[in-house]
């Protein structure tokens, strides 16, 4: 059962458990000042007051964006006994996989979950590989090269904007190069105090600006990835495999 103290939990253990990657989100909160000087003892009590099934959130200055951060993962409900050190344990899931092995440096191994049991295919699939393996600390251009010399089933560069040498994989192998659409958006701040956005007739980006238009499309949710087996499904350009359902 999620309780109102479960809110403020999630708040304080973004700057106690890993202070020097907590995000500025939740800085406006009382007390969150002294949570970003002193980690170690962040009590956002006085800012995020519970009752019983009530929360209150008291701020030191507006913040007309205040709500939509509050619907961001960060602030996702966390038991408010959840202590702050990283869990190297696996945890207890529902999934069609789990945890074999998991080295933080070196990368994890996935097997199939003897008791899951497909309900729905669309909203929790089976899966298709028996066995994944994930290698962490791997370079863009270490997966592209994985991935070309078949040492590797598949590579993901999300929002990097660019992957090196992927001309030279369009001409070698471009079956294996796989644009895709993301479900996720992004924005960018336009200074309204200088030319040209600081006139009101200015539709958004004015045509002056085509390389900049040219950009956003790249930021916006679009990404490659690099695939041997196959896109999982839900995502863009996602094709029947020749190697879908062996071990990876």
């Amino acid at each position: 059962m999620v309780r109102p103290e479960d809110f403020r939990r999630a708040i304080e253990r973004g700057y106690t458990a890993a202070p020097e990657e907590s995000v500025p989100f939740y800085d406006a909160i009382v007390g969150a000042d002294r949570c970003r000087k002193d980690p170690a003892h962040c009590d956002l009590s006085e800012g995020i007051q519970t009752s019983e099934s009530t929360v209150t959130f008291r701020l030191t200055k507006p913040d007309p964006d205040f709500l939509y951060k509050l619907a961001l993962p960060f602030a996702s409900a966390v038991p408010s006994a959840t202590g702050d050190a990283e869990a190297r344990a696996p945890l207890p899931a529902t999934g069609p996989y789990m945890f074999e092995s998991y080295d933080p440096k070196e990368g994890l191994v996935l097997v199939r979950n003897p008791h899951f049991r497909e309900w729905s295919p669309v909203a929790q699939p089976d899966g298709y590989p028996d066995r994944i393996e994930w290698t962490f600390g791997v370079t863009v251009r270490e997966a592209r090269d994985l991935v070309l010399e078949g040492e590797a089933d598949w590579a993901d560069f999300g929002f990097t904007g660019s992957v090196p040498g992927l001309d030279e994989v369009m001409r070698k192998a471009p079956e294996l190069a796989h644009p895709y659409l993301t479900t996720a958006a992004f924005y960018m701040s336009l200074n309204t105090t200088k030319p040209p956005f600081d006139d009101v007739r200015v539709p958004g980006l004015p045509p002056e600006l085509p390389r900049l238009r040219a950009v956003l499309p790249v930021h916006g949710g679009s990404g490659w990835g690099l695939d041997g087996a196959g896109l999982r499904p839900g995502r863009g350009a996602h094709p029947p495999s020749r190697r879908e359902g062996e071990s990876g």
